[in-house]
């Protein structure tokens, strides 16, 4: 077939293969076009400022390609943190549900990869000082460096039809997340574990950071925890401060814990994959979960407004475990 006649169907060579060219940001059919910040805030999950700030992390990582482009792979990705099923996903790629699991595995990989470090991370001592000020302003405790808030997450279990068996509901498995949050609603530590039968506690002890915390590399850090986690010098619990007899300051650990507790909703309002039992995506759900906390921060640190909450995914699931 002539040269001109491949130009012509917007197909060029390169290297001897025969590739699509890269879509632009700008095409006037791409969501980052043709939809208004609201619009794109309640479909995505992001504003486009921090989604783009997401995508030049990303596009160093070797997500790219000519088939599906990066911005696309990226939005997918969030539709899927927006609603935890693959089938809308799919459906901006017009790919197979399968094939889009795989993209969600590797951007969500990505995101972990690339993001982590810069924005999940705990501070050094210096910033560690800024972080106890912090949390001092809010209840008047000394030498808190962050509150300890856990969760589960459900996993949907399904026999799937494009797995070549008939559709039918299983179990749920469970995610169990274990956070350390900041003063402003900010992750700074995170263990997530698959189907874990450990206590809090047993997860909180066998961390790196516990044990740095332990050994006195924070000096005299403490990290503030509910009644559920046994007496420990670098824990200070609700009923330790009950045994001083002062109501001020039970009164300052309640406000104190439920300051950083209130992290947990608003992950789960932007991203309520966490909460309606997600699909299951090979090889694991853990980088789903973690770059949802990733992305958490990211919005902290980009202000983006918290989207309104999909209310109508629950009922929805709801009608699905019915009869």
């Amino acid at each position: 077939m002539p040269r001109h006649r491949k130009e012509r169907r917007g197909v060029k060579r390169r290297d001897k293969q025969l590739v699509r060219p890269r879509r632009s940001l700008s095409e006037p059919n791409d969501p980052f076009s043709y939809l208004s910040c609201k619009e794109f805030l309640e479909k995505f999950r992001l504003s486009k400022n921090a989604a783009m700030t997401v995508l030049d992390d990303l596009s160093s990582f070797g997500l790219s390609d000519y088939e599906y482009p990066l911005h696309l792979k990226l939005l997918s990705t969030l539709t899927f943190y927006g609603t935890g099923q693959s089938e809308a996903a799919a459906a901006m790629l017009g790919v197979s549900r399968t094939t889009a699991k795989h993209i969600i595995s590797d951007v969500s990989k990505g995101i972990c990869d690339s993001l982590k470090d810069r924005y999940l991370r705990f501070p050094d001592n210096y910033g560690l000082v800024k972080l106890q000020k912090d949390f001092y302003r809010i209840g008047q405790i000394g030498r808190v460096v962050g509150c300890v808030v856990t969760m589960s997450v459900p996993v949907e279990l399904w026999a799937r039809k494009d797995m070549g068996v008939f559709e039918s509901s299983c179990s749920d498995q469970m995610i169990k997340v274990l956070a350390v949050c900041g003063p402003m609603g900010q992750i700074t530590y995170i263990v997530v574990l698959n189907n874990d039968v450990k206590s809090d506690w047993e997860i909180l002890r066998e961390s790196i950071l516990f044990t740095l915390i332990s050994v006195g590399k924070y000096k005299d850090a403490v990290l503030l925890t509910n009644d559920t986690f046994p007496k420990h010098s670098r824990l200070l619990r609700s009923s330790d401060t009950a045994a001083t007899h002062k109501d001020d300051l039970i009164f300052s650990h309640y406000r104190t814990l439920r300051q950083t507790e209130l992290m947990f909703q608003k992950i789960k309002t932007r991203f309520p994959c966490l909460t309606v039992a997600m699909e299951q995506i090979c090889p694991t759900n853990l980088d789903v979960v973690l770059a949802c906390a990733v992305l958490h921060n990211v919005c902290l640190r980009r202000p983006t407004p918290l989207p309104p909450e999909r209310k109508h995914l629950f009922t929805q699931k709801t009608d699905q475990d019915g009869p």
